[in-house]
């Protein structure tokens, strides 16, 4: 069988790999509930509504070898939503020139599987990218944590009013997955986003399409990036946590952007929860963090 397969190495000791992998949440992109770490352990994958999967650990040595298998899947996207079922998952880890070289195997992911093409993608891009850029220490995602004095759907309502909270001009629509929306302050940030993941009352998720900064060199900020929304009932109120999946520290825009995502989520809109009227960007450009990109850009002339 022509199982897929991928290599890279890290000047990471394998002890160090081992560690990261099992800390499935933060390198696999999506909801995950159960044990990730330990012999035996059964842990459930979504993304909806495209995939959800069921693994359970059948390997785990130490610095050499984690394979999961693949209890249960669905994929909503091909004729066979059970062509993962059975497969195995396998990380071998190996000494390779002072740090250590993972190889990653989808055993049973072949190419006369409809799901090839696309689930070998996402495995190139999880593994040679967001499981190595973790393991080499650079995903440092910016989060920020607000409790808001409103029920879990009345926080979930008003982040799907992005016109009230972040960006009046923006157009499209966000209220269902798959729904695609953007706006554009002229010169500063462009950005187009499509909803991946809604669950009334518990989470909202986007990712980044296009973006465009003019105050960055690197244009390839941010896209790709997930913008999670987390809701959890806290007392009376709801704790939110944003995170954007990508947005680390070692990034040309991560300070403006962090500030920016400070502002609109922890007041902009808490206050339209709350108050029923946000502190969002305005055609004009009015809002603190345009402000603070247009000096960026005004630095760079």
């Amino acid at each position: 069988m022509n199982d897929f397969t991928t290599t890279f190495t890290v000047s990471t000791s394998p002890a160090q790999v081992f560690d990261a992998i099992n800390d499935v949440r933060s390198w696999w992109g999506g909801h995950i509930e159960g044990d990730t770490a330990t012999l035996g352990g059964v842990f459930v994958y979504e993304h909806l509504p495209e995939h959800r999967s069921v693994q359970r650990i059948t390997e785990s040595v130490p610095g050499e070898r984690i394979v999961w298998h693949i209890d249960e899947a669905h994929l909503s996207f091909v004729d066979d939503g059970g062509e993962w079922t059975n497969t195995e998952i396998v990380f071998d880890l190996e000494p390779a020139d002072g740090g250590t070289r993972v190889t990653f195997t989808h055993r049973g992911l072949v190419p006369e599987f409809e799901c090839y093409d696309a689930c070998s993608g996402a495995w190139s891009m999880y593994i040679n990218g967001a499981l190595r850029q973790f393991i080499e220490g650079r995903t440092a995602d910016y989060t920020t944590t607000v409790t808001i004095a409103r029920t879990p759907l009345e926080v979930y309502r008003s982040i799907l009013d992005v016109t009230g909270w972040w960006n009046t001009a923006t157009i499209g629509d966000t209220t269902a997955v798959g729904d695609e929306f953007g706006f554009e302050v002229e010169g500063l940030h462009r950005v187009h986003m499509r909803v991946s993941r809604l669950e009334p009352g518990a989470l909202v998720e986007w990712t980044v399409i296009d973006n465009f900064f003019g105050f960055v060199e690197d244009q390839t900020e941010w896209v790709g990036d997930r913008l999670e929304f987390m809701l959890e009932a806290n007392g009376d109120g709801t704790q939110l946590t944003f995170t954007q999946h990508g947005l680390v520290p070692d990034l040309q825009c991560y300070d403006i952007c962090s500030n920016a995502w400070s502002f609109y989520v922890n007041d902009s809109l808490r206050q339209l929860a709350e108050q029923g009227t946000g502190s969002p960007e305005s055609h004009a450009g009015t809002a603190p963090p345009a402000e603070r990109a247009r000096a960026a850009v005004e630095s760079r002339s």
